[in-house]
């Protein structure tokens, strides 16, 4: 059987998440130019991490720019201010969840369903949201995640993957490691794991998966360290570099069932911060495709036999 991987190299503009219906656009776009790449009936999208975040900050205070993430969300935080909880960060983010969190499902479950794919949405700061009949859609842990969906091609959510692992900035700011173990989804055509981020650098994740049976590592990624520029802790080493060796070279290679991976990273600028990174298509450990720049929006894909 024949699939399209494809990984979204999405561009962060603020402008993109004002309205459902702008952020509706701005993805659909992206669908649209990795429709013209497709080969197969058959395809697999990845979209980068984080970015799904922007809904709140844009929506809920009417935000143009900050000078960084962090204030950009400070900012959102003052202007829907909670006294619910002890802490009103987060208090801020459940105040809206419940709205952020059906824009969210609702694009990328039409664009699923319009486009016949698997998708693996942007990662969003969420908590666990469900339906029941006597509750409507309610929040039931109020703890937050860096989390994504994962959608079928008939537009259903199949599983909710978190972020097992934080960065240093991510645990100062609000984020909750995620408690559960997270799933390995069985799809008509191979198993799929998603992995956030920097959870592809722990070989104990990588190590659970494979043994799960997971043939495709999704991979979402927002980096906002210097692509090109050498690392302090190995200075003949690019961040590039580090990023391929430890990252996806080592989660594909002389493993019992991993064999594709798919790294979908986020680009662009939010005042001085900057997101970097080439977007890439493994197979065995060895590249298949990768995106031109690391600074500006691109659409790869590979078309692969399962």
């Amino acid at each position: 059987m024949k699939i399209d991987l494809t990984a979204i190299q999405a561009e962060i503009e603020l402008k993109d998440y004002k309205s459902p219906k702008s952020f509706m656009h701005s993805m659909n776009n992206y669908l649209s130019k990795a429709n013209l790449l497709w080969e197969s009936d058959n395809h697999l999208v990845v979209f980068p991490e984080f970015i799904g975040t922007f809904l709140y900050p844009c929506i809920f205070s009417n935000t143009s720019e900050d000078k960084n993430v962090f204030k950009l969300l400070l900012n959102y935080v003052f202007k829907n201010l909670s006294l619910s909880q002890l802490n009103f960060f987060r208090a801020a983010f459940l105040k809206n969840a419940l709205v952020v969190e059906k824009i969210y499902r609702n694009t990328f479950s039409n664009l699923a369903r319009t486009y016949s794919s698997y998708i693996v949405a942007p990662s969003i700061l969420l908590p666990s949201i469900t339906f029941e009949s006597s509750r409507g859609w309610h929040i039931t842990d109020k703890s937050l995640y860096n989390m994504c969906y994962l959608f079928n091609p008939k537009g259903k959510v199949v599983a909710k993957i978190g972020k097992l692992r934080l960065t240093a900035t991510e645990s100062k700011i609000i984020f909750s490691s995620y408690p559960y173990n997270n799933p390995v989804v069985k799809t008509e055509f191979a198993n799929i794991a998603v992995v956030i981020c920097y959870d592809m650098f722990f070989q104990d994740t990588i190590e659970h998966v494979d043994s799960c049976g997971a043939r495709i590592l999704a991979v979402p990624t927002c980096n906002f360290a210097p692509w090109k520029k050498h690392v302090k802790y190995n200075p003949s080493y690019t961040q590039e570099r580090i990023w391929w060796l430890d990252g996806p070279i080592k989660a594909t290679s002389n493993r019992e069932n991993i064999e594709f991976l798919i790294n979908a990273m986020a680009v662009g600028k939010v005042g001085n911060d900057i997101a970097e990174g080439r977007s890439t298509i493994w197979k065995n450990g060895k590249i298949c495709q990768v995106a031109r720049s690391w600074t500006f929006s691109e659409v790869i894909s590979k078309t692969v036999e399962i």
